[in-house]
């Protein structure tokens, strides 16, 4: 479908429909520990290509902050370093390889 017909028909308005991660609420925050904590970490590590250590990180801290920026400024999210609802649907997905991704294609001639 040519862009152009489908900017027409469309409102700009969508339903996503997303999988919560294991953590017990939609924000993660500074000084927290627990399982959501480990899941946020196992997720930083895959998206810089490293596996994580268990405990490695039993504390949402500093560092972790300093993680969570750099990933929201590469997935074009205001780079604010807390963990809401945002950013856990953005690292749920990019750790999914199973999940749908949209993709850019180069334009036709």
């Amino acid at each position: 479908v040519a862009l152009g017909a489908l900017a027409e028909q469309w409102s700009g308005r969508y339903i996503l429909l997303w999988r919560m991660p294991p953590v017990d609420s939609s924000e993660i925050k500074l000084g927290e520990g627990g399982p959501a904590v480990e899941w946020l970490a196992k997720q930083l590590a895959l998206m810089g290509g490293k596996a994580a250590e268990p405990d490695q990180y039993p504390v949402f801290n500093e560092y972790m902050v300093r993680q969570v920026k750099q990933f929201q400024l590469a997935e074009g999210l205001i780079p604010d370093g807390a963990v809401g609802s945002q950013t856990l649907m953005r690292l749920s997905l990019a750790a999914d390889l199973a999940a749908p991704k949209l993709v850019r294609v180069a334009k036709e001639k």
